[in-house]
């Protein structure tokens, strides 16, 4: 039997999120860190009973099931939308190395993302998690996507992480160069992990199965 860790130490949430103006050469290995993680508290929530999965806090709040399916929800078509962009700029050798600049709305953007919230955003419909939710299909399948993140990363070496954008899947006007996308992915991801950790933490102690 597995006894609840309780939430997150600080500096899970927070990470080293790269939003400053001017970001780091090569910022790669501590993208990895963070989703390393981010998987391994992923792999923890499946460890506990289905009632406390699917069990909101209170009246319009998610549950935890809800918090991870959300993440897979969103996490797909931005990796579908990063990974044309990655395509279309090793077709036309749009390389790069080195810092980039990043403008102040997105680099504004990136940061409101991150917990503890403080900016709420509505919720597109079809990103809107359904209720009763199976524990093990919702972890299994955001493993995965992670898994497939760590994948997109690795394809975005060396070339201009800065300077090849693509499209939101949820806002097509907002476009995003390929290292805001990664850092806002990641951000989106510790918010609604640090969501479903703080639904433990009022949860009465309990084994996880």
């Amino acid at each position: 039997m597995v006894r609840s860790r309780g939430p997150f130490h600080k500096e899970a949430f927070t990470g080293k999120t790269l939003f400053m103006a001017r970001t780091p050469a090569d910022p790669f290995d501590e993208w990895h860190d963070q989703l390393a993680t981010q998987r391994s508290r992923i792999r923890a929530f499946g460890d506990f009973e289905p009632d406390v999965f699917n069990r909101r806090p209170e009246e319009g709040k998610w549950s935890i099931g809800e918090n991870l399916e959300h993440l897979s929800l969103s996490l797909g078509p931005y990796l579908g939308a990063m990974e044309l962009a990655i395509d279309g700029a090793r077709t036309a050798g749009r390389t790069g190395t080195g810092p980039w600049k990043r403008g102040l709305f997105i680099g504004w953007f990136v940061k409101s993302v991150e917990p503890p919230v403080k900016t709420r955003f509505p919720t597109f419909r079809a990103l809107v998690p359904a209720e009763a939710l199976d524990r093990d299909r919702v972890v299994e399948q955001l493993l995965r996507l992670t898994g497939d993140f760590g994948g997109v990363i690795d394809a975005m070496r060396g070339l201009d992480l800065g300077g090849i954008r693509f499209p939101s899947p949820v806002l097509p006007l907002l476009k995003l160069d390929l290292g805001s996308g990664v850092d806002l992915m990641l951000g989106h991801n510790r918010r609604h992990l640090w969501a479903a950790d703080r639904i433990l933490a009022r949860e009465p102690d309990h084994d996880a199965v």
